[in-house]
């Protein structure tokens, strides 16, 4: 079971400086357990176990405020985040993502855009 969100409206912070994010993306999993039984009339039965966020930002490459630099994005390195579905009503997913993969793109006609993608650190805060 998963479910996504995403968003244009949002903040990542690596340490304090705002990393100027473009647009990003989540996914929420959970993990199951077998929980099948001889009462489950011959269907599998799961039971909820943990849960993941993971997804990824995309950040505007600028030289004065380089990623691999300035803002020290990394993989592994842990960065605060808040991700709003709707700024105005404050409906947002808050929580620290652990950098797990930096792409950089080249060549487009918005400039050079470098994706970073995450997967939770810790728990987070979901919209209700």
């Amino acid at each position: 079971m998963s479910q996504g969100y995403s968003g244009v409206e949002g903040n990542v912070f690596a340490g304090a400086n705002d990393v100027d994010t473009m647009g990003w993306s989540a996914d929420l999993e959970y993990n199951t357990w077998d929980a099948t039984t001889t009462a489950d009339g011959g269907w599998d039965d799961t039971g909820l176990a943990t849960q993941k966020l993971s997804g990824t930002f995309d950040i505007l490459y600028n030289k004065d405020k380089t990623p691999f630099g300035t803002l020290g994005l990394a993989n592994g390195q842990v960065v605060a985040m808040k991700l709003y579905i709707n700024k105005t009503d404050d409906v947002k997913l808050t929580g620290n993502g652990k950098i797990t993969k930096l792409s950089l793109k080249g060549n487009l006609k918005e400039g050079r855009i470098v994706t970073c993608s995450f997967v939770n650190s810790g728990s987070w805060t979901l919209p209700t």
